[in-house]
């Protein structure tokens, strides 16, 4: 892979984890999917709804970034509030874990930290970057 500029790689399986990624009240097995997305240039990572009834108009979700904007914006699914993180607007690389069909963590309330602590720390070691965290829920 290392001569591709743009790919995806993706690993699922369906169990209950025994790290799990996102706090959820679900005590089946679950589908979960980890995706590492790399671009050669910025992409939005904004995924925000029009049903949130934000002023803002973020770049849609996986769309060439033609500047780098202060946060990205998400939508509360629960609510459809829009939800703004900063740093979090565009990236060239990221990591997306995805759930069951409506499997949704909780909303922590301000801003989008619900990706399990140990996984994160694993992260920033791993690839040594700092990460911030979105939601792309479809």
């Amino acid at each position: 892979m290392a001569p591709l500029h743009d790919y995806e790689t993706e690993v699922s399986g369906t169990g209950k984890p025994k790290v799990p990624p996102l706090p959820i009240e679900f005590e089946k097995a679950y589908h979960v999917t980890v995706t590492c997305r790399v671009h050669s240039e910025l992409r939005s990572t904004s995924d925000l709804h029009e049903e949130s009834g934000s002023e803002h108009k973020p770049v849609p979700y996986g769309e060439p970034c033609p500047d780098v904007p202060a946060c990205g914006y998400f939508s509360n699914p629960y609510t459809m509030e829009a939800v703004a993180v900063q740093g979090a607007g565009c990236a060239s690389f990221w990591i997306e874990f995805e759930l069951g069909k409506f499997l949704f963590p909780e909303f922590p309330g301000d801003g989008l930290e619900f990706l399990n602590p140990t996984i994160v720390a694993e992260a920033k070691s791993v690839f040594e970057t700092e990460f911030v965290q979105g939601c792309c829920w479809g």
